[in-house]
């Protein structure tokens, strides 16, 4: 056995089958290039949609341990849920999904996860998500409910419900807020 990473393209042909076509050599991408697959998710016996995602510099495969990354402008699409980050790793044997920033030639972190999933969409420093359980843990979130806006450290996100760990509660949007309600623990209903 051996381990190697390759652009590839994977097509559905059966149920059982899939086509995978790998590039000879390193793609080289200009900067107004696109890079976009879709994995039908039929690999796994628990995954019934397919996956789509997108990335402006490059897609990434690593067929042994089974992981895709995606660098620039990335993004994630899995039924109602859409993950849009500059760095986003998905785990196939795990379900796992991780996004976060990456530091600018200035060293500034640009393009932090945006997680929507329905009608809720929030901001944060880095996340992971299991597709399968739809549950994660989200580092540095700041999202909109209503006329308001949720911050916190550390959140659980469950599939009804999150978790948050030292939030706050304002209605100033800036990313820190003149005014809060703050707790050591919150839970926000989701729906």
């Amino acid at each position: 056995l051996f381990s190697f990473l390759a652009h590839v393209s994977f097509s559905q042909s059966t149920p059982d089958t899939l086509n995978v076509k790998i590039a000879a050599d390193t793609m080289t991408l200009g900067s107004d290039s696109i890079v976009t697959d879709t994995l039908n998710a039929g690999l796994s016996d628990e995954m019934k949609s397919k996956v789509h995602y997108l990335a402006e510099d490059s897609i990434i495969f690593d067929v042994a341990d089974e992981k895709v990354y995606l660098y620039g402008k990335a993004k994630v699409e899995y039924e109602d849920l859409v993950l849009e980050a500059n760095y986003i790793e998905v785990n196939w044997e795990t379900k796992n999904v991780y996004a976060s920033g990456m530091p600018d030639s200035a060293g500034v972190i640009t393009g932090r996860p945006v997680f929507k999933q329905g009608s809720d969409e929030f901001r944060a420093e880095s996340m992971k998500y299991n597709m399968d359980t739809k549950k994660g843990i989200v580092s540095n979130i700041k999202t909109q409910q209503g006329d308001g806006y949720i911050h916190g450290e550390v959140v659980k996100k469950l599939e009804e419900s999150s978790y948050i760990k030292y939030g706050l509660y304002t209605t100033c949007d800036l990313d820190t807020p003149h005014y809060c309600i703050a707790a050591n623990k919150l839970k926000v209903k989701i729906g």
